[in-house]
Order: C-alpha cells, then sequence, then structure tokens
C-alpha cells in the first residue's frame, strides 16, 4: 500500500509506503530514506530506523496501485482531495497569489494595489495640474546661546536619511526575512554531523598515539632482548662481481662472527616462496653472470658449489628464515637457481642492449 502525503514542516508532496508511517506523540510521522527514495517507496522497503529521517506528515490518499499513487501526488500538488481517480472531477485547482505581490515579511497578507485616481469629465492633461503645496518657512537663525546649546544637544553619530543604525545605505521599506525552518533544520543537522566528526578525529588520533607509544615500547623491548641486530644492520654486503671477488666472500666467512651476521643479514631477504627467496640471497652475493659457472655437483664441467662455506652460508639463512624446510630441498632450490643462472643472464644483457638501442635513437631523434 501506498500512501500520498505532505510533509507539514518542508511543505512538499510525496509517495511513501504505508509500512513507513507511524505516530509519535499522537502524530502521523513518516520514515524517509536519504537516496533512491522513489524507488525505495515503490519496492517498499523496511524503513531503517536508524539512519532514515523521521518527519511530520498528512495523508491525502491511501492506494495500492504505484501508477494510480503517481496521478493522485501529481494532482495532489494543486488539490487537497485526491482519493478519486476520475478526469472530470468538481475539486477546483486552488489558485495562489503571485509572490511579487506579496511582503516578505508577511506572506498570509497579499499586497493590494492602490486604486487609480479617477479623472473629471472632460479634464484634458493641460487642463488637469496638480496643485503644489507650498514650502515651510525656514527657521529663524541660532543666536549665540541656542548655538552652543544645539553643539551641547547633538547626538553623535547619527546616521543620515536612508541609512541604518550601523551606516550601511538600506532601501526605504526594506525587512529582513526571517530564515525557514527547513534552512535552520540544515544548519542544525550540519552543526551536529560536523561535532561528530570532531568526535570521531579527536579519537582516531588518541589511538594513532596509543598506537605509536605501544610500537616504541616494543622497539625497545626489542633492542633489549636482541642486541645482535643493531650489528647486523651495520653489514654492508658488496655483490661479487666476479669469480675473484666470489672467491675472496667466501674467505671472508671462514671467520665465525662475520658468517653468523652475513646468514642474519641473508635471512631478510624473504620472498613470496621458497625459491624466490633463495634467488635473492643468492643474487644479493653475487651476479648470475658469476653463478653461472658454478654448479651443485660440479657436473658439465662446472666449479662445484656444494660443500663450501658459501653452500653452507646459503643453507643456514634459509633454514634461519624457514626453519621446517630442510637442508635437502634447500639444496634443491639452490640447485635450480644455478641451472637458470645463465639464461638469467642472456636475458639481462639482450634487455640492456635494447635499452641501450633506444636511448641511441632518442639521441638521435
Amino acid at each position: 500500500m501506498y500512501n500520498i502525503v505532505e510533509f507539514i514542516e518542508e511543505g512538499a508532496v510525496g509517495i511513501v509506503a504505508q509500512n513507513w508511517t507511524h505516530k509519535e506523540t499522537g502524530v502521523m510521522h513518516s520514515y524517509w530514506p536519504p537516496t533512491q527514495q522513489t524507488k525505495r517507496a515503490k519496492a517498499q522497503e523496511i524503513p531503517d530506523v536508524k539512519n532514515w529521517v523521521s518527519r511530520k506528515i498528512r495523508i491525502f490518499s491511501t492506494t495500492d496501485d504505484w501508477e494510480t499513487a503517481l496521478r493522485r501526488c501529481k494532482r495532489a500538488e494543486d488539490k487537497s482531495n485526491v482519493d478519486t481517480d476520475e478526469e472530470g472531477s468538481n475539486n477546483k485547482r486552488i489558485h495562489k497569489n503571485n509572490r511579487k505581490y506579496m511582503d516578505s515579511s508577511d506572506d498570509d497578507q497579499p499586497w493590494e494595489r492602490p486604486p487609480k485616481p479617477k479623472k473629471a469629465k472632460g479634464a484634458t492633461a493641460e487642463t488637469t495640474t496638480t496643485k503644489e503645496t507650498p514650502l515651510p518657512p525656514p527657521p529663524p537663525p541660532p543666536t549665540a546661546d541656542m548655538g552652543a546649546c544645539s553643539k551641547l544637544t547633538a547626538p553623535a553619530n547619527k546616521p543620515e536619511a536612508g541609512q541604518g543604525g550601523n551606516g550601511i545605505s538600506q532601501k526605504p521599506g526594506y525587512r529582513t526575512k526571517k530564515m525557514p525552518t527547513w534552512a535552520k533544520n540544515l544548519q542544525t543537522s550540519i552543526q551536529t554531523s560536523m561535532s561528530r566528526m570532531e568526535e570521531k578525529l579527536q579519537l582516531l588520533q588518541r589511538k594513532m598515539m596509543e598506537i605509536q607509544e605501544e610500537r616504541q615500547n616494543q622497539q625497545h623491548i626489542c633492542q633489549r632482548t636482541c642486541p645482535e641486530r643493531t650489528e647486523v644492520a651495520g653489514v654492508e654486503l658488496e655483490v661479487a662481481k666476479t669469480q675473484a671477488e666470489l672467491e675472496d666472500l667466501e674467505q671472508r666467512l671462514k671467520d665465525t662472527e662475520f658468517r653468523k651476521r652475513i646468514v642474519s643479514h641473508l635471512s631478510r631477504k624473504s620472498g613470496t616462496s621458497d625459491g624466490d627467496c633463495v634467488r635473492r640471497m643468492m643474487r644479493a652475493m653475487a651476479t648470475n653472470q658469476v653463478w653461472s659457472a658454478y654448479s651443485l655437483r660440479g657436473k658439465k664441467g662446472k666449479l662445484a658449489l656444494f660443500g663450501t662455506v658459501l653452500c653452507t652460508t646459503i643453507i643456514q639463512a634459509v633454514l634461519k628464515w624457514k626453519p621446517g624446510l630442510g637442508e635437502k630441498a634447500v639444496e634443491g632450490l639452490i640447485a635450480e637457481t644455478l641451472k637458470h643462472a645463465p639464461s638469467a643472464h642472456l636475458k639481462a644483457q639482450a634487455k640492456c642492449r635494447q635499452l641501450g638501442a633506444d636511448q641511441q635513437q632518442a639521441a638521435m631523434e
């Protein structure tokens, strides 16, 4: 069922579902959604009491057909009785006074045009002349005593004619218009929403401060319990670009303290998968060109990586990152990375050549 109603405070006409209407303190009210009012009213959606606005209404008519409700709503804009759908109804249209002939301060009393003066019979434009009223005689000139008194009694900052008390010029008959009810309600709702937003912002700021304090406390606790991390932060591992640099790194890794730092440093090179983690650790130690000369067991005339300090360091770093992986699985991932190192090196070279050609062509253009 649909109700054709008038919103009393807003002075508007609309269609609401019958399940939206209710009584509050003996006055009919209706819930009104913030968006998609027509679609929700047609579907007779169950009102959301928390988010929908409750407004005072006056019911014009009730029907169970949506098209009929639309016709009655359109006719209700000019009529107060819309219960019938007949075209030839005796209800006459309510004529409203033109607002330009109405005073802005009193809308209920229309302005009436003053009657035109009647002309005498036989009078012409030449004979009908208005009599000028004589001007009053000028005041006598003030004496010395009167001038002194007038100076003492003269009001200060007296506004000139056509100006208000604040010195702003105003038109004759100008009156300030009162703010309508809907504008006051809108202003109140905006102020309420702004105050709520400020409260939420303050709450978020307090939470952010609490999170920062908690994070600082955790960092202090971590520095106390894990002092070794401060030492690892200063490790600078240079990528070996030649086989000689990689052999020099292997000699340095024979130092136990240095190897522990490198293991802790490489364990932070985590990846999206186990193979990605191993590839990142090995690329942090040497380039693909250097790893192309190695294989895990030294097959096909390549150098064997298995049994070296480099292989042991990589395995320890991976197991520290993921303890449950196992040494055999890590060895398989290292062998797979060494297998694809030559192709990865060739792809990188081709990409560099293409980039250089593009730059050269752009410079020529």
